[in-house]
């Protein structure tokens, strides 16, 4: 594959890493602020961002690091473009979506990903998938089912212009009659 010279520059791109982190972990403190929030539509901006929406700021300064060791998600909010690495993020995460690896680990990387971003992609596509795999519930309307069953009536009787009318009743709003040997089923189209 011929990469880009964009591409070539990115896998070049080497960020700097800042001067309190070149001595390791251990001479960082974690300092807890206030909690965040937005200076407008702070109901809005919460129900976008339910999982970070509030928290307390985290800074980072120069200090003895007295946390105990333990798996942390930090979550990264790109503003608009101007966040400094941010197109590399966003890079990085096409190029490994879309490198030469198998499908369990690109979907462990959006696992990991979506949950920094708590957008809930994988239990929307878990009820998806639940909702196409279960067996279509079949819909009941007391009226509609009252015109189904008149015209049945009126097909057994052999009223084709009643049976006709009533179809055509039905499908002025918006359902469908499907005949079937077990009987007419209906749907909304």
């Amino acid at each position: 594959m011929k990469l880009s010279p964009l591409q070539v520059a990115r896998y070049q791109y080497s960020p700097k890493l800042p001067g309190m982190l070149r001595n390791g972990i251990s001479d960082i403190c974690v300092c807890s602020g206030g909690a965040t929030e937005s200076v407008a539509d702070q109901e809005k901006i919460k129900a976008l961002f339910p999982n970070t929406y509030g928290k307390n700021e985290i800074t980072f300064q120069k200090g003895k690091n007295t946390s105990a060791p333990k798996k942390q998600i930090v979550g990264v909010i790109l503003s608009g473009g101007q966040a400094p690495g941010g197109h590399n993020v966003i890079c990085g995460l096409y190029d490994a979506l879309k490198a030469k690896t198998n499908d369990k680990t690109k979907a462990m990387l959006l696992k990991e990903f979506e949950t920094v971003l708590g957008l809930g992609l994988f239990e929307e596509a878990a009820k998806h998938q639940e909702k196409k795999q279960a067996p279509a519930a079949e819909e009941s309307d007391p009226e509609i089912d009252a015109l189904v069953a008149a015209r049945t009536e009126a097909k057994r009787a052999k009223n084709w212009p009643e049976a006709d009318r009533i179809r055509d009743e039905l499908k002025a709003r918006g359902i469908e009659v499907i005949d079937t040997p077990q009987g007419a089923k209906w749907k909304r189209i």
